[in-house]
């Protein structure tokens, strides 16, 4: 427990342990450590093994070290490079590139890539900007309710060029993404009020009045 303690903080030999300091890394806590004999322990600094009073021996004392918990890869999107005959791959909020699954068909798609994708880290601005207005989407409740992202395409170098559901296109710039995503919801739902259907919407431009096309 002490060791990891001081990995995960940086801390030197010599350095002084307290129980608070790695009572999360003892199943139970430090609390749950007991000696048979009546014994108590002494952490000692690091570098320096703990002891029993009663046993009085280096070693340190017998408990469930807690593991560290790793994450598992939880796919966010689709996303192809050059080779778009194949089936796209998956890709987590981090930028790591996922074996293809088929059950991942509903997620949003990132394309338009001039990239030969692999398995493992991707690092891409836009790549990383798509992964942001995903993220964005899903974690705000407001978002999530009015923008339903089918697919997000990375070719043009003016904008992103994404698609909604019911066939609904904008022009989504790469820099201020909450307050243009924050604009295209409200659009979506003002729109929605009133019963008319949108048919594109261009973010890109520096005016109050976003401009928007119906159908």
């Amino acid at each position: 427990a002490k060791e990891q303690w001081a990995v995960e903080n940086g801390k030197p030999a010599g350095t002084p342990v307290t129980e608070a300091d790695i009572t999360e890394y003892i199943l139970g806590g430090y609390s749950a450590l007991t000696c048979p004999a009546g014994g108590t322990y002494t952490i000692n600094p690091l570098g320096t093994a703990s002891r029993c009073s009663v046993h009085n021996a280096a070693g340190h004392p017998t408990a469930a070290v807690k593991q560290p918990v790793l994450e598992e890869p939880v796919p966010v999107a689709r996303i192809t490079g050059r080779e778009t005959a194949k089936p796209p791959f998956s890709i987590d909020r981090h930028g790591v590139v996922l074996p293809y699954a088929a059950d991942h068909a509903a997620l949003p798609l990132i394309q338009g890539l001039d990239l030969d994708l692999t398995p493992g880290p991707l690092e891409d601005a836009d790549v990383q900007t798509a992964l942001e207005i995903i993220d964005r989407c899903t974690r705000s409740d407001y978002l999530r309710n009015y923008i339903k992202i089918e697919s997000l395409d990375l070719m043009n170098a003016d904008f992103i060029d994404m698609k909604l559901v019911d066939d609904i296109r904008v022009r989504m710039p790469r820099t201020e993404l909450k307050d243009r995503l924050q604009k295209l919801a409200t659009v979506l739902r003002i729109s929605s009020s009133q019963n008319r259907k949108v048919k594109e919407v261009d973010l890109t431009r520096e005016s109050a009045k976003v401009p928007v096309t119906y159908r």
